[in-house]
């Protein structure tokens, strides 16, 4: 997860530093699928610490991460 989060920050550097530099907002989308949640956890918080930034889980099946995300998102644009 770290390794294509850092290639995906790569890239964007590569094509516009500016970018790169806008505030990001780090999901780990299709929570659902992985069964095994202490490895969610992990994955989460190893995420976090390469982004620096809280990382959210998202499931399309969980009414509550949506919630989460839909209002973590109107934050970001309101400020």
């Amino acid at each position: 997860v770290t390794e294509a989060y850092n290639t995906i920050r790569r890239e964007l550097s590569a094509f516009d530093e500016g970018l790169a530099m806008k505030q990001e907002l780090v999901v780990l989308s299709r929570t659902d699928l992985v069964t095994d949640q202490e490895l969610l956890h992990t994955k989460m918080e190893e995420l976090s610490k390469a982004s620096g930034s809280p990382v959210l889980g998202l499931s399309l099946l969980d009414s509550d991460s949506v919630k989460t995300f839909s209002d973590t998102l109107s934050s970001v644009f309101s400020s």
